[in-house]
């Protein structure tokens, strides 16, 4: 992270890390929406990246094709 910090700001500046941590992301799916009498939706069925407030969009749009 060094490295790219001074790349941004000039290797003459002066900072210091108060936090520094790597962020990951997986998009999940189960297979099968429906098993037996209960059927998934939004979080419970998929987890999808948090980039573009995807989770609550499919949320709503699971309930809109399950109505």
């Amino acid at each position: 992270m060094i490295p790219r910090v001074k790349a941004l700001l000039g290797e003459d500046a002066e900072f210091e890390l108060e936090w520094v941590s790597v962020y990951t992301f997986s998009c999940l799916r189960m297979d099968r929406f429906r098993h037996g009498r209960i059927i998934f939706a939004g979080d419970a069925a998929h987890g999808v990246s948090p980039f573009g407030a995807l989770g609550a969009n499919s949320g709503v749009q699971d309930t809109d094709n399950l109505a």
